[in-house]
């Protein structure tokens, strides 16, 4: 009996009266708003710290995206076909994106940089803030693969993700291959016009020249006649003649002028168009090493966004922070409450 006097005489703390009921609603309502916060605190930074400063790279390869095919044909001009299936042939072009959390932005994203430059690549865009970094590039396929375990061994892989994406761009292929082999046969049939209409007036021109030595020849024959003949009949009628080889020899010559300008007007229209096809075989060829060059590299962008405490303890801890600050104070309540440096709390 004396005891749980001075036990009652000893414990003078304050008492503080909670209504249980009003407790526990307000619990409950801190809690909700904490979650509600925390998850739209995460969205919000996944949203807008994710988004690149300009648009993205084209992604050849997800299953929801694919090129225009007005974008194609700027290219490859004529460019609608599907593949067939007998032609099984693969030109991936392969794109590439990453992000990385990281507390030290601006480092991460030189070292990014640095790793593009290792790789003999190309950086199109850098951008790099205190919250936020990108950095558009583009590495050589047989590359790739190092510099993607490079940039993976930057930070954490909880605080990495990234995606890989391919397109078979078999159909470009086909459609430059094809405008190779119409230029092609087309120029294989204007050479052989040419061919052959060189030969036409090679013999036309033979058969002209060799009418008008034949008449040259008569020529001088009647002309040799009319110089050694002194009758009046004879001379006549050699003269007669002498008329008619000149007509027909000036009818020949006019006739070989007219043969010479077909000719050259002809020629020249087909080495015209030969010269044109030549031109669009060299374009054709540009294109067919543009596209080479195209497949042969990785086109991608690191993204590099800062990350807070508390999200590094999201990521990295077991269970969730809330749960274990709501511990860590129930702990140090019970803790205090037993210590006696907290009023003593009782229940209505």
């Amino acid at each position: 009996m004396n005891e749980n006097n001075s036990a009652s005489v000893s414990d003078t703390r304050k008492v503080i009266k909670i209504s249980r009921r009003k407790f526990i609603t307000i619990s409950v309502i801190i809690i909700v708003v904490a979650v509600l916060w925390i998850l739209g605190t995460k969205m919000f930074s996944q949203t807008y710290m994710s988004a690149p400063a300009s648009q993205p790279i084209p992604n050849f390869g997800s299953a929801s995206t694919k090129s225009s095919p007005a974008m194609i044909d700027a290219y490859y001009p004529g460019y609608q076909q599907q593949p067939d299936i007998t032609d099984t042939r693969e030109f991936l072009k392969t794109t590439y994106s990453a992000t990385i959390k990281t507390r030290d932005v601006a480092g991460v994203v030189k070292e990014v940089k640095n790793t593009v430059k290792g790789a003999d690549g190309r950086i199109d865009e850098l951008n790099s803030s205190e919250k936020s970094g990108q950095i558009r590039f583009v590495v050589a396929k047989d590359k790739f693969d190092a510099f993607r375990d490079e940039i993976e061994a930057i930070t954490n892989k909880k605080l990495y993700t990234e995606s890989i994406s391919s397109q078979n761009l078999l159909s470009q292929k086909q459609n430059i291959e094809e405008q190779t082999k119409n230029v092609v046969t087309t120029l294989d049939s204007l050479k052989s016009q040419k061919d052959a209409l060189t030969a036409k007036h090679t013999q036309t021109v033979s058969t002209i020249n060799n009418e008008i030595s034949r008449i040259q020849t008569q020529l001088v024959t009647v002309r040799a006649n009319i110089a050694n003949t002194s009758d009046t009949l004879t001379i006549r009628s050699l003269r007669d003649q002498e008329t008619s080889l000149v007509n027909q020899d000036s009818a020949q010559r006019q006739k070989l002028t007219s043969e010479n300008n077909s000719y050259a007007a002809q020629k020249q229209n087909l080495d015209n168009q030969i010269s044109n096809l030549n031109n669009s075989l060299t374009n054709i060829n540009k294109q067919d090493t543009q596209f080479t060059n195209n497949v042969e590299t990785v086109n991608g962008y690191v993204m590099v966004n800062w990350i807070s405490l508390w999200d590094l303890a999201t990521i990295f801890s077991p269970i969730s922070p809330v749960i274990i600050i709501i511990i860590l104070v129930i702990i140090l309540l019970f803790y205090l409450q037993r210590s006696r440096f907290v009023p003593r709390i009782e229940w209505q």
